[in-house]
């Protein structure tokens, strides 16, 4: 950034409208030198600096020398063409020493009228702290990278069918077959199966995906590319592929332990398995056998470990009843499958994915237990890593004031956020997996589907707004493409921006009646106010009444023009009456604070209306008060939704400012009274201007 020239110029409007606006975040303001003028109190809360104590320094002072080069530039540009521009991400030093990453935008906001090329005079920055959105984001591209290798590494071959297709293999499967991963998914999978193992497959996979019990395991031949057969046995388990059910299995290649296995059973076995761990025990848990994985990761030779006792389910005493468990579930059942803590050399808990088989002899006699495990602990350190992302993931987008959704293209919704199940008023449970057009109507389900087509088609985001009950809301539609390139899922962010359109109206209404002021009386100019009221409010009446100093006498001073034209025959413009002959909208006196009726009829002090007068289905009143006393009464009627507390503060803000119009107008009504006297006392007395010329 520049060096500073001393320079400093005084906070504008703009930014003091930024800093309102963007309480948030980190605002702060600059000269062409870089010299920080005014920051926003936000910087205490992010940074731990006090905005005091960083005014007159150089904003560069306080960035990661790595970072100033990209942000020197974009400056320097800023200045140049005089525009908002992007900032590239940046590092900050925090208060505390840290390092914070923020992204942020800078605004030029006034202009040196002398300088011939209009040089910026100083400029705004909006930024917020994005670090742990890219520590999330680096966690979790170390997730998918550890799952990406954990997958092309596996030793099995690891598969995902759905309908009859594989639509997933790892390179085992590819090794396995000789077949490319393309061949293999090419077509049915059938044409892989031996003729006479097709019907078992099949009838596995419909009945696995009807949901019947079927066996986890068993066993089937595949052709390879070579034209050769192989013994198969599958794992299998549901699951899920692009939103429909599929079945993922793990195969080996038991081709070996098959064609030996009457004459060379116990071969078969360890050589099937000889890149995972393998123990071999006597009944009594004595090994006789270990391969040169188990050797290796205990760090002794295989010598040393065979007469050893069977350790493998962990060092002490504490895990004997589980070795006990295992034995004799393999004993009684021939078979065990489940996860075990062992320890290598150094001590270090391994988790492993262990199965045992019961060894018989020739005569089918048990004789001991063979013990195949793989090192599954970098696997569920992964889905650990995993887990805590979306945890943190979840939270983010939890703590996020928009409704935020994940959904397919044909509505359904696959991940929420807890604003949309406070939007919708169901739980996370009911709201995943249901359809998002059942939350709204017929006709609005059918425009919402046009813009969904939109985005699939152009495969480029999409903004629209809406406004329904008595909300205004900013959608943004973003396309999320699936492995093959289609878009096949929709990112979706809805956002309340009521408070905000309000406050813009609302500004617009004050400009539309201040330049209306001096050519309208003060009963048009009160009806114009009573009518911007009820754009701003949706409503449908408004009226708006005067209240003598003995706070006892009311006065009906103005209807809207809609209240006259479609709603209220009643008179009594400009009527006196006393408080206790008023109906239930003088409450706002009584409890000297706005009132919100949005169930009128069910009222039940209501006095009744008068006839001609306006039917009220739901009404907010406000009192207008000059210290403490209430000079007016300003309402609102028959929104089509019920009235809210943003509603109150719109009518007040209004009332407050047709009082000050009510004010002014009878301080001119006055003055020209006053003159007019004045006057025709001249015109009376013969006072009048004259001069008197001597020449």
């Amino acid at each position: 950034m520049p060096e500073p020239t001393g320079q400093a110029l005084p906070t504008g409007a703009a930014l003091g409208y930024l800093l309102e606006e963007h309480a948030t975040e980190l605002l702060w303001q600059t000269n062409t030198a870089g010299l920080l003028i005014d920051l926003s109190p936000s910087w205490r809360r992010v940074t731990g600096y006090e905005p005091a104590s960083l005014r007159g320094k150089v904003f560069s002072s306080l960035v990661h020398t790595d970072d100033l080069a990209a942000l020197q530039g974009s400056f320097d540009k800023a200045v140049q063409v005089g525009a908002t521009l992007q900032l590239p991400d940046y590092r900050i030093r925090h208060a505390d020493g840290s390092w914070h990453w923020h992204t942020a935008t800078l605004t030029v906001i006034g202009q040196d009228a002398s300088a011939e090329s209009g040089a910026a005079v100083f400029l705004v920055g909006v930024a917020r702290d994005i670090t742990e959105q890219r520590q999330a984001n680096e966690r979790r591209r170390e997730s998918d990278e550890n799952y990406r290798l954990i997958l092309e590494n596996a030793q099995e071959a690891i598969i995902i069918a759905q309908d009859l297709r594989l639509v997933m293999v790892n390179p085992a499967a590819v090794r396995l077959t000789g077949f490319s991963a393309e061949q293999l998914m090419a077509g049915p999978f059938l044409d892989l199966m031996h003729p006479d193992d097709r019907d078992l497959v099949i009838d596995r996979q419909q009945r696995r995906q009807r949901g019947e019990e079927v066996p986890v395991r068993y066993s089937f031949r595949v052709v390879c590319l070579d034209g050769s057969f192989k013994w198969l046995e599958q794992h299998s388990s549901r699951t899920s592929w692009n939103g429909k059910p599929a079945t993922l299995a793990v195969l080996s290649d038991i081709t070996e332990r098959r064609r030996a296995a009457q004459q060379l059973r116990l071969q078969a076995m360890v050589l099937d398995q000889i890149q995972d761990l393998v123990t071999i025990t006597d009944l009594e848990g004595v090994i006789t056998y270990v391969n040169e994985a188990t050797a290796r990761i205990h760090q002794r030779s295989k010598e040393a470990l065979i007469g050893s006792f069977w350790t493998t389910c962990g060092v002490g005493l504490d895990h004997d009843a589980t070795r006990k468990e295992i034995v004799a579930q393999t004993l009684k059942q021939g078979h065990w499958r489940g996860e075990v803590v062992n320890y290598d050399h150094q001590g270090r808990p391994l988790v492993l994915d262990c199965r045992t088989t019961l060894i018989h002899d020739a005569d089918g006699r048990p004789i001991g237990i063979c013990q195949i495990a793989v090192d599954i602990t970098h696997r569920r350190e992964a889905e650990e890593q995993v887990r805590q992302s979306e945890t943190a993931l979840k939270a983010i987008l939890n703590a996020s004031p928009e409704a935020i959704f994940l959904m397919e293209v044909n509505g359904t919704i696959l991940a929420a956020n807890a604003s949309l199940c406070k939007r919708v008023q169901t739980s996370w449970e009911s709201l995943v997996g249901s359809n998002v057009y059942n939350y709204i109507s017929p006709a609005l389900a059918a425009a919402r589907r046009q813009h969904v087509q939109h985005v699939v088609e152009t495969r480029q985001p999409l903004s629209f707004r809406d406004q329904r009950n008595g909300l205004i809301t900013e959608h943004y539609l973003y396309p999320v493409q699936g492995k093959d390139g289609e878009i096949r899922q929709l990112a979706v962010f809805a956002m309340d921006i009521t408070g905000r359109v309000q406050r813009e109206n609302l500004l617009l209404a004050r400009l539309r009646l201040s330049e209306a002021a001096a050519a309208l009386s003060q009963d048009a100019l009160l009806q114009k106010v009573l009518d911007e009221a009820e754009a701003l409010t949706g409503s449908c009446i408004g009226f708006f009444h005067f209240l003598e100093t003995d706070q006892q006498t009311l006065s009906l001073q103005a209807w809207s023009t809609n209240t006259l034209q479609s709603y209220c025959r009643a008179e009594g413009t400009g009527f006196h009456y006393s408080l206790d002959a008023a109906g239930v909208w003088v409450d706002c006196i009584h409890q000297r604070r706005p009132v919100i009726h949005n169930d009128y009829a069910a009222l039940p002090h209501r006095k009744g209306l008068p006839a001609g007068h306006a039917s009220v289905v739901r009404e907010l009143v406000v009192p207008i008060f000059r210290g403490e006393e209430i000079v007016a009464v300003f309402g609102v009627g028959n929104k089509a939704c019920a009235y809210d507390q943003g509603d109150v503060e719109l009518v007040t803000t209004l009332g407050d400012m047709a009082w000050d119009i009510v004010l002014r107008k009878r301080a001119e009504e006055a003055m020209a009274a006053s003159e007019a006297n004045l006057q025709e006392a001249q015109r009376i007395a013969r006072i009048g201007r004259w001069e008197l010329d001597l020449t």
